[in-house]
């Protein structure tokens, strides 16, 4: 099975990047969890116009992380589920700003679409 970061990556080096990105500047982290336990953690840094899959970085926390299991992340991926109803059900945890989430809501959008195909 394709881990979430590799597919992530994959999902990214397709992205193209809109013409107004290069202001964009935020690190999003993502931690996908079974049984309790952190099977990956992993950063999506939106730096000069580009997007990248980094490893966390304790010295550059990412302003927001996303939590969620490994079903709701699949059914995230595959677009079956909704970000919004994720976290309104409790099944997708935000820990940090959420506030940056709001602020670049339309970069986030479309990269949503290129991470479940459908961008």
């Amino acid at each position: 099975m394709t881990s979430f970061r590799s597919s992530t990556e994959a999902s990214l080096a397709a992205l193209e990047a809109p013409d107004d990105s290069t202001a964009l500047s935020v690190r999003i982290g993502q931690k996908i969890v079974s049984d309790g336990a952190v099977i990956e953690h992993y950063v999506v840094e939106f730096a000069e116009g580009a997007a990248r899959v980094v490893d966390p970085d304790p010295d550059r926390p990412a302003e927001v992380t996303l939590i969620q299991n490994d079903d709701v992340a699949r059914s995230l991926r595959s677009g079956e589920r909704h970000a919004q109803h994720a976290f309104l059900t409790g099944e997708l945890t935000i820990v940090g700003d959420p506030a940056v989430l709001t602020a670049n809501a339309d970069a986030l959008t479309a990269l949503s679409r290129v991470l479940a195909g459908r961008g």
